[in-house]
């Protein structure tokens, strides 16, 4: 229901900047989450994101993290943190 609320509205400017953003601190959270780990060697976006053709508020950001030399702990501690991120872009979408 949510998705279908702010894909109606995402083109209104003022939501639209609330939605661009979440997704901005997202991705600052994102970041901060990735600097912590020195064997993260590289983050890409890929999908719609990268294409320029998102829409704010309803489009995921696809992102491949490039690890080098990690251990498990580190790739399972990565893991354990980012999935505290997700409930809060997830409710957006629900």
């Amino acid at each position: 229901m949510t998705e279908n609320v702010v894909r109606r509205t995402c083109d209104w400017p003022v939501l639209n900047s609330i939605y661009r953003l979440t997704y901005h601190i997202a991705a600052e959270a994102f970041g901060r989450l990735a600097k912590s780990n020195k064997s993260i060697v590289g983050i890409y976006v890929h999908g719609r994101y990268a294409l320029g053709t998102w829409i704010p508020g309803v489009s995921d950001i696809d992102l491949a993290v490039v690890w080098r030399g990690a251990k498990r702990h580190e790739v399972d501690d990565f893991y354990k943190r980012y999935d505290h991120l997700r409930p809060i872009s997830d409710a957006w979408r629900n």
